[in-house]
Order: C-alpha cells, then structure tokens, then sequence
C-alpha cells in the first residue's frame, strides 16, 4: 500500500501541483504500475504526465484528494481495470495541462462514489488538445452527487478554454448510473471551440442527473451571464455548446430518466432515430420523416424510455448569440480548467 498523506508536493517544469501524489510516471515511456492500494494523496493517487506507452492496471485508490488516475500530456497509455472511489474530484482524468493528449484508453474500470466530481473526465485544460481517447465498458456510479461542488456525471467531455479542441474521443459500452450530472455529459461553454467527432455508443445508462446541470454557455471568457436553459430533471445523454458542434449519439439504452437525450445550444439540433420510434416526450416538436429539428434556445430534449437508436447532433452558431457566464458552475470543477485564469 501507498499512502501518500504528508508528501511533498512534487513540481512539473514551472508547475507546483496542489498536493501530493501517491505515484508518479513522468517523462518516460514503456512503463507498468500494477497491483497498488493508493490512499490519502493530497492530489493525484496515480499521476502520469509527459509520458507514452504506459499502463496502469489492477490498482485500487481510494479518499485521494483529486483523482485516482490522470493521464496528462501522454499518449498511448492504458488505465485498466483499476478500482477509484472516495476521491474529492474523480475518477479518472484525460487532459492536457502539459502537452497534447491522444490515443488513450481508459476500460474495464469502476469509478464510484466520488461525490465532489466525475466519473471520467475529459478535458481541455489548455490550447494543446484532448483527441482520440477511447473510455470503454466502464461502471460509472454515483460520482459528482455533492451539490455545492457543482455534481459531476459519469463522463464528461468539457472545456472552458477559448480556442480548445477536445475531439474525436469515443464513450463505448459504459454502464452508468446514479451521477450528478446526465450519464454523459458534453459541455462547450464557450463559442470557437472543437468539440466535434466525438461518439457516444453502445452505453447502459440509467438514471442520472439526479442534482441537475445549469450547463453554462456563454458568449465570451468575459461574459457574466448564463443563456443556456438549465436541465433541472433526470437525463440520460447531455450536449449543451455555444460552438458548433457534431457529435455522434448512437446505440445506447437509456432508462429511468425524465429526458433521454437533452440538447441545448446556438442555433439548430437535429436528431435521427433509425427506428421510427417517438424521440420527444413532453416536448412538442416538428417530426420530418426519421428526422427531429429541434430548436436550441429554450433547451429542447429527447425522452426515451427505450433504446436509442441513432441520433447526430449538429448545431450553426447565430449571428448574435446571448452573452453566458464567466463565473459558471463547472462540470468537475477541481479538473475543468485547473490552470486556466478564468476559474482561479
């Protein structure tokens, strides 16, 4: 067992972390951490940074004081099958506080009762990007359920950073419930970021968002305001972006919720449903053939009590969008923009 509580936080280039870790892979490559009990970090349990080709696997970490495995500024490494409950923050985190981060798989892992975040976080921290990451066959409970935290979901794919892109990641065969937050939760609070390609198939998603979401979109970093309409009730998927967006929602079973699939945001979304079946309930919409249109603003959401079939998120930007808010809630607040100067 590792118990990190008392260690000295360690410093990344010209970057103090917060607290310390239990173990740290840094700037290397080809490395196993495996079999460890990781408690009391005052950060991380697991922190690897700057790294390639690392796998963290059939590790237990447990009452750290932000998230059991973070993968940051690496590439081509694994978290799987390791066990992350009781933190302050999360689960496991994806990001780029450090360097471009891509070609990550978390799988097989069990993230559970992290009240104060999410289950799995993917993140923009800064301008380098968060692309290509794969969060697969996941159970994901009861994370981000501490109110004045600001909840957290099962997976978030978010940012508040101007100019970031956080693309072309895929949520596959999760099973989750029990979160904060809806089940899988997108969020582009800001207009000009990428968040496009993402996927989002094949999950088991129970009830969730069990605090609601103010979701948060705003015209600029300076904006006081928020524009989006809030999601008050129980929600399987989220996509709430004041950019344009295309995203890909497919194959999920989604029960026990009020909303199956909420869409909020600029201009237009549209959804498909390859099997005829009714996507809206409580809400009135225009239904074209297997088609949806549903407008942005107010938010506009799709029931399901069964499976989910096919749905594709595509939204235009208006000309004058409403100003949003520099001073937001944000989704998994210890991960979301942690060098960031808008939530310092």
């Amino acid at each position: 067992m590792v118990n990190a509580k008392g260690q000295k936080p360690l410093t990344i280039g010209k970057t103090k972390l917060p607290g310390s870790i239990g173990i740290g892979v840094l700037a290397t490559k080809n490395v196993t951490v495996t079999g460890f009990k990781v408690v009391d970090a005052g950060f991380d349990a697991i922190l690897v940074a700057l790294s390639s080709h690392v796998l963290i696997s059939r590790n237990v970490e447990m009452h750290n004081g932000d998230v059991g495995v973070d993968l940051n500024g690496s590439s081509w490494s694994t978290g799987f099958r390791n066990v992350s409950d009781y933190k302050v923050g999360g689960g496991y985190l994806i990001a780029d506080d450090v360097r471009p981060n891509s070609h990550n798989v978390v799988s097989y892992n069990v993230a559970s009762h992290n009240p104060g975040g999410c289950g799995v976080i993917v993140a923009g921290h800064s301008t380098f990007g968060v692309t290509h990451n794969l969060i697969a066959y996941n159970l994901l409970t009861y994370n981000g359920t501490l109110k004045s935290s600001g909840g957290g979901a099962g997976v978030v794919i978010a940012t508040e950073v101007p100019g970031e892109t956080v693309a072309d990641n895929t949520v596959l065969g999760n099973t989750i419930y029990g979160n904060g937050l809806a089940g899988v939760t997108v969020h582009a609070h800001l207009p000009g970021q990428n968040l496009n390609g993402n996927r989002i198939t094949r999950n088991w998603i129970g009830t969730n968002n069990t605090i609601g979401d103010p979701i948060d979109l705003s015209k600029s970093p300076t904006s006081m305001k928020n524009v989006a309409k809030p999601d008050t009730r129980t929600t399987g998927i989220l996509v709430g972006s004041a950019s344009s967006i295309s995203i890909l929602i497919s194959d999920n079973y989604i029960s026990r919720n009020h909303y199956g699939i909420f869409l909020e945001g600029v201009g237009k979304g549209r959804a498909r449903d390859t099997a005829q079946q009714p996507l809206l309930e409580g809400h009135r919409a225009r239904e074209a053939g297997h088609r949806v249109l549903i407008p942005a603003f107010p938010g506009k959401a799709q029931s399901a009590k069964r499976k989910t079939r096919s749905a594709k998120r595509s939204q235009q930007p208006s000309a004058a969008a409403p100003s949003g808010s520099a001073t937001r809630v944000a989704v998994c607040p210890p991960h979301l923009n942690r060098n960031h100067p808008r939530t310092k």
